[in-house]
């Protein structure tokens, strides 16, 4: 694959991490479904690492460590 095509991907793995945690945070219904940022969330570091693309590296890193990010910021 190429770097551009990793990178793309990687940013894939963010935006559907970031979704997975909006049933949770706008509609306030409690879905399971962010447990699979723990499987994206790495995807999409390797794919940004692949790529070169750091930037991405970090943001689907933040997506990973979401949920100890969310309780340290205190989500109810």
């Amino acid at each position: 694959m190429s770097k551009k095509t990793m990178g793309r991907l990687s940013l894939l793995c963010f935006v559907i991490g970031v979704l997975l945690w909006s049933p949770n945070l706008i509609f306030g219904y409690g879905s399971g479904l962010w447990l699979l940022n723990y499987l994206l969330g790495p995807v999409g570091i390797i794919l940004s690492i692949y790529g070169r693309n750091y930037l991405y590296t970090f943001l689907n890193l933040l997506t990973t460590f979401s949920f100890f990010i969310f309780m340290f910021l205190g989500y109810h």
